[in-house]
C-alpha cells in the first residue's frame, strides 16, 4: 500500500509528497528515488528534517497503527490510515480522541466508500429505484494469496477482508447488525498449520430484517473477484468484476468468453486510491471533512471480532 499511496501523492493536485518512511532503508530509498522525495528509516527523523509537513499517511502493518498514529498526532499532524484504524475498539476510540484533542483529521481508508461503482450503487438505492432492501450478497475472493508473514502478523480474514464489505453494507443500510454468524475453513497447508482461516462465510442479521451474506476466500485462481448484489422490493442492483479487457467473444464453437478479472486490489481500486488521496488533500486544505467516523471504524471492527468469535463458538454472536 505504501507504493500505491506514494504514487498517488506524487501525482496529487491537492497535496505534495514530502518524504518516504520505511524501516527497510533500501525500500525507502528506492521509493524516494522513484518519486523524487527524501527517504527516512523512521518517522521521528523525517519530522525533524521536514518541519513544514502537515500530515502523514500510514501504511504500516495493523498492529503498528496505534503507535504510529500517536507519534504523528503528538507532532500535531493529520493522519491518513489504511483500514482498520486499530485492532481493538478501545484503541480505535483512543486514536480518534487524540485527533479531537489535537484538532487534526483522522482519515480512515475504506475504498468502497469512494469507488465510483459503489457510490453509484449507493445513490441508486437512496433514490428508491429498487424499493426497500431485503438482502445483500457480497463476494470477496482475494488474489494472489498474501504471504504467510502478512497473514500471521495482521491479515486474519475478518479484520483484513470482511471489514470492507461490512462497512459498505452498514453505510448502505444505515444500521448495524444485531447478530453475526460466521464459519470458516483452512485449506492451504501452510495456513492450516498456523490455524489461519482462508475461506469463510458470514451472515449479518440487521434489526430491519435485512440479511447480508459475505463470502470470503484467500484463493481465487482466476483473479481478484469483487462483487456485490443488492435485492429490493422493486428490483436488484449488482456490481460486476473489473476485467483485464472488456472484449466479449460470442461464437458457435466457443460460446461466450471474456477476460479474467484484474490481478488484485491495486488494479481494481486504482481510481479509488487516487480519489482518496485527493479527498485527503481537500480535508487538509479545509474544503472537506472525513466521512468515516469513529463509530464507523469501531462498528466494522466489532463485526470482524464477532465473526471470529462465531467461528470459535459455532453459533451466532449478538452485537
Amino acid at each position: 500500500m505504501g507504493t500505491i499511496r506514494a504514487a498517488a501523492f506524487y501525482g496529487s493536485r491537492t497535496s505534495m509528497l514530502a518524504g518516504i518512511v520505511d524501516a527497510d532503508e533500501a525500500k525507502a530509498a528506492e521509493l524516494g528515488r522513484q518519486y523524487h522525495a527524501p527517504a527516512f528509516s523512521n518517522l521521528s527523523t523525517a519530522l525533524r528534517a521536514l518541519p513544514n509537513v502537515r500530515a502523514v499517511w500510514i501504511c504500516t502493518p495493523t498492529p503498528l497503527h496505534t503507535e504510529s498514529i500517536k507519534e504523528a498526532m503528538e507532532a500535531g499532524l493529520a493522519v491518513g490510515i489504511e483500514k482498520p484504524v486499530a485492532i481493538q475498539t478501545d484503541d480505535i476510540r483512543l486514536c480518534y480522541q487524540w485527533a479531537a484533542e489535537k484538532n487534526v483529521p483522522l482519515y480512515c481508508s475504506f475504498q468502497r466508500r469512494i469507488d465510483p461503482s459503489y457510490v453509484q450503487l449507493l445513490q441508486t438505492v437512496k433514490e428508491g429505484k429498487i424499493g426497500d432492501i431485503r438482502s445483500v450478497r457480497a463476494v470477496f475472493r482475494d488474489h494472489p494469496v498474501p504471504s504467510l508473514e502478512f497473514l500471521r502478523l495482521g491479515g486474519d480474514i475478518f479484520h483484513d477482508l470482511v471489514v470492507h464489505d461490512a462497512d459498505f453494507i452498514m453505510h448502505l443500510l444505515q444500521e448495524t447488525p444485531s447478530s453475526v454468524y460466521a464459519t470458516g475453513s483452512a485449506f492451504h497447508p501452510s495456513l492450516r498449520a498456523h490455524r489461519i482461516i482462508d475461506t469463510a462465510h458470514c451472515l449479518l442479521h440487521f434489526p430491519s430484517g435485512v440479511l447480508a451474506s459475505i463470502e470470503l476466500s484467500r484463493s481465487s485462481p482466476y483473479g481478484y473477484d469483487q462483487r456485490i448484489e443488492v435485492c429490493g422490493t422493486e428490483g436488484m442492483l449488482y456490481i460486476k468484476n473489473e476485467l483485464n479487457t472488456h472484449v466479449v467473444s460470442v461464437t458457435a464453437a466457443g460460446g461466450i468468453a471474456h477476460a479474467n478479472p484484474v490481478n488484485s486490489f491495486p488494479e481494481r481500486f486504482a481510481r479509488a486510491y487516487v480519489m482518496e488521496v485527493e479527498d485527503f488533500g481537500k480535508i487538509l486544505n479545509g474544503k472537506s471533512a472525513p466521512t468515516i467516523t469513529c463509530e464507523d471504524s469501531i462498528n466494522s471492527t466489532r463485526v470482524a471480532q464477532a465473526c471470529g468469535r462465531s467461528v470459535i463458538d459455532g453459533r451466532p454472536v449478538p452485537l
